[in-house]
């Protein structure tokens, strides 16, 4: 009886790794580019957030990219998120459809400060979000390590 299971031989040698297993970039080749296209997603972390009623916006923070991006969830179609890093680096995202954008990928070194603003455009009356509102929040390299993995 043959077994199902593979000890790894040779077919296991030829197998290219999974594609979520090396980033499609590092550090200023992300620059622009989407964190879940890159595999720049897989064990990112938040490294800070803040919430106004329904709207969550995050700061995502990848090690193995060296990358960061910013997350809006409970958002509204038209709402915006501004991701910058020092020395003036940014990137743009607006929410097209559904509840939740992330902006494209900005590089940090050993050392970094990033704020994200998102803004409630239209106002959220169902849950008290006034139009205009900014919700802000910001990190740097202290803040890698205190918060979770989530999403």
């Amino acid at each position: 009886m043959t077994s199902l299971t593979s000890g790894g031989g040779e077919d296991a040698k030829a197998r290219p790794p999974a594609a979520s297993a090396v980033p499609a970039c590092f550090n200023a080749t992300c620059k622009g580019v989407d964190p879940k296209d890159a595999g720049c997603g897989d064990g990112a972390v938040t490294i800070a957030d803040d919430w106004v009623s329904t709207m969550h916006v995050e700061i995502r923070y990848s090690s193995r990219c060296r990358v960061v991006w910013g997350k809006l969830t409970g958002a509204r179609v038209g709402d915006t998120m501004e991701i910058a890093t020092s020395p003036s680096q940014r990137q743009r995202a607006t929410v097209i459809t559904g509840h939740t954008k992330y902006t494209p990928m900005l590089p940090v070194g050993r050392q970094f400060s990033t704020q994200v603003s998102a803004v409630s455009v239209k106002g959220d009356p169902e849950h008290d979000i006034p139009a205009g509102y900014t919700l802000r929040v910001g990190a740097d390299q202290d803040d890698v390590g205190t918060k979770s993995s989530r999403g």
